[in-house]
């Protein structure tokens, strides 16, 4: 039994903290991966970190491991999904966002959100896989 080249494949980065939800961290589908929103969550207790900033920090690293699992990296992204709880903190999380996109940012949208108890910030991606 033969796998169709464009079947999906489901990313699980065992690194990363345990999710709420059963949902894949990422799916590659021909070219492209979307990665499921993640959250701030410290990687030894899996609670929220505390501040905007470091979930933002957090995010980003999480999201660079399932990235380069999926054969991809930063610079592939197309699009990010940014949620935040308050828009009052969007200075401090468009600067660590920034950061890890220092040239050719992706395209962005970036909402306030009611997210999960402690969370400050979700960002969720869609990039294309390296070949």
């Amino acid at each position: 039994m033969s796998t169709s080249p464009l079947a999906p494949r489901h990313i699980f980065v065992p690194a990363l903290p345990r999710m709420r939800a059963r949902i894949s961290h990422a799916v590659v589908f021909g070219d492209t991966v979307t990665v499921s929103g993640m959250v701030g969550r410290d990687p030894v207790t899996g609670n929220a970190l505390t501040g905007v900033a470091a979930q933002t920090r957090q995010v980003l690293d999480y999201l660079g491991l399932v990235l380069a699992e999926a054969g991809s990296g930063f610079d592939c992204v197309a699009k990010t999904g940014c949620f935040l709880r308050s828009m009052a903190d969007f200075d401090a999380f468009n600067a660590v966002w920034e950061s890890y996109f220092p040239d050719n940012p992706p395209a962005r949208i970036c909402v306030q959100a009611e997210l999960g108890p402690g969370f400050d910030v979700e960002i969720d991606a869609i990039a294309w896989v390296r070949r």
